[in-house]
């Protein structure tokens, strides 16, 4: 695969044009993505695609919900050994920004049925655990009370109380461990309860829909604690009566908010959240809205997709379910094909030369620098939900390429502080993909390619505060290093080359 995407101007072609960009930051071949609908993981866009036909929800929900329930299965029984070594959990944090109305309670029910199920099998093995412990532990108190009061008396009689001492020792090492109600699946919670969750079942999945509660108050006060989770680091938990280790956690959240509620969030503690590098782990993304659009016909009935998928999930439980109550759990260890490490390497080397000064990342490194860990769980995950066999392939990755960059555009847009460059930058993207584009006296929607033989006709046509050959020129440059853009160069015989800016499409 070549690291070059299309017919793309060297810095040198660019400089005798008096160009605005510097090409070779492109780096990756982004238009050889696959695209919404074509990716090439049969159980997961086979269900992705039913769920949309049936409810008519965005896209994008459907989507990256069903990739979350991939990680929270995954992460259950394997974790990932990256091209470039390091070892990562398959656990992702994704946040879902959506109006209320647009559905995600039933695309979470679609996607996680068997998360439900098993949550209620485990609930009730608990349950039945729970109570052979409060008989232990009224027999370990009984006994304690026994113990005291023949050291209190020989204490009073001015005996030895060493042998006593020590079994009173001996006895308190065998209290038996506080038992709480089992769970997988955890919609509104407390950091105790989760930490204690975890501790009885070192892996969950938090769901929740319209979350602006949980996610001020809950998540981003304790927001380092989910930077540990998600690290991979083991969790001390420290109480006035037994203190206890989270051994390995691994977390997966699917959690959404409406847009206004993230916005007046971010201004309020959205820096303390960059800085903390919590934000820089969430995979953020704008589902976009279908109210309106929703027009009334017969419900589609073919659940094979499905069915198929959550049969696949429900495997991946039952034999964590099983292991676990065996008391004999662990994790495998998934490593990426050849072909696959190479094309993880391509992207993590994209990313690195756009965190440089002026590059797309440069304004937000944290995220940047955890954009590659999230492809290697997500294609980890992916391969784990498919049941293949062997190593990570590269289907696998570059579906998880296509999620993980749409995304990432949406957080730049939306979670990173911009200064006004970037702000006019993002205005021409959204004019370039959106707006009627006028060549000569042809008028249409502006398509993949759009000439720009003469700058002018930009300056002309886009937005009116930007209309100005001098300014059209930085921005564009702009849009390139942030890798929203490319520009191309077109040869014609007998004519001088142009070059054309291509809008590079996204998954979606």
């Amino acid at each position: 695969m070549s690291a070059q995407a299309g017919s793309i101007a060297s810095s040198s072609e660019a400089a005798q044009h008096g160009e605005f960009i510097n090409t070779d930051v492109i780096g990756f071949p982004f238009d050889q993505l696959p695209q919404a609908g074509e990716f090439k993981l049969p159980r997961y866009q086979a269900a992705v695609l039913e769920v949309i036909e049936e409810h008519q929800v965005p896209e994008r929900m459907a989507y990256y919900i069903g990739m979350t329930a991939c990680c929270a299965a995954a992460q259950t029984r394997a974790d990932a050994y990256k091209p470039r070594g390091g070892l990562v959990g398959l656990g992702v944090y994704t946040l879902l920004s959506a109006i209320s109305g647009e559905r995600k309670t039933t695309v979470d029910g679609e996607f996680f049925r068997s998360f439900v199920g098993c949550n209620e099998e485990i609930k009730a093995w608990s349950s039945i655990e729970a109570k052979r412990n409060t008989v232990h532990q009224k027999v370990w108190n009984l006994k304690m009370r026994k113990l005291t009061s023949k050291y209190e008396e020989a204490k009073e009689l001015g005996k030895d109380t060493t042998q006593l001492l020590q079994e009173m020792k001996d006895h308190a090492e065998l209290e038996p461990d506080e038992c709480s109600e089992w769970s997988i699946v955890m919609k509104d919670f407390t950091i105790p309860a989760l930490k204690l969750g975890l501790k009885n079942v070192p892996c969950i999945a938090i769901l929740s829909s319209d979350c602006w509660k949980l996610f001020a108050q809950t998540i981003l006060p304790n927001d380092d604690d989910f930077c540990q989770i998600w690290s991979n680091e083991s969790i001390n938990v420290s109480r006035v009566k037994g203190g206890y280790t989270v051994l390995n956690p691994r977390v997966t959240k699917c959690i959404s908010i409406q847009p206004d509620k993230l916005k007046l969030i971010m201004a309020e503690k959205g820096a303390e959240s960059i800085a903390s590098g919590y934000l820089g782990r969430v995979i953020y993304v704008k589902c976009g809205s279908t109210i309106g659009t929703r027009l009334s016909r017969y419900a589609p009935t073919d659940r094979a997709g499905r069915d198929l998928f959550n049969k696949g999930i429900k495997e991946v439980l039952d034999a964590y379910l099983t292991a676990l109550k065996a008391g004999n759990y662990s994790r495998t260890i998934l490593k990426f094909s050849s072909d696959a490490s190479h094309l993880w390497i391509e992207y993590l080397d994209y990313v690195e030369k756009q965190m440089r000064e002026g590059g797309r990342y440069s304004k937000a490194i944290d995220h940047g620098s955890k954009l590659a860990d999230n492809v290697a769980r997500i294609a980890a995950a992916f391969h784990f939900a498919e049941g293949f066999e062997g190593d990570i392939g590269v289907d696998c990755v570059l579906t998880a390429i296509a999620l993980c960059n749409e995304a990432s555009k949406d957080y730049m847009e939306d979670i990173v502080p911009k200064d006004q460059e970037d702000l006019d930058a993002m205005e021409l993207y959204e004019w370039l993909k959106n707006r009627d584009f006028i060549t000569g006296s042809t008028k249409g929607r502006a398509g993949r390619f759009i000439d720009v033989e003469n700058i002018s006709q930009i300056a002309q046509f886009g937005p009116y505060r930007l209309r100005k050959a001098s300014v059209i020129k930085n921005l564009l440059g702009v849009l390139v290093r942030k890798g929203l853009i490319q520009i191309g160069r077109r040869s014609q015989p007998g004519r001088r080359d142009t070059f054309y800016v291509d809008m590079t499409p996204g998954p979606f």
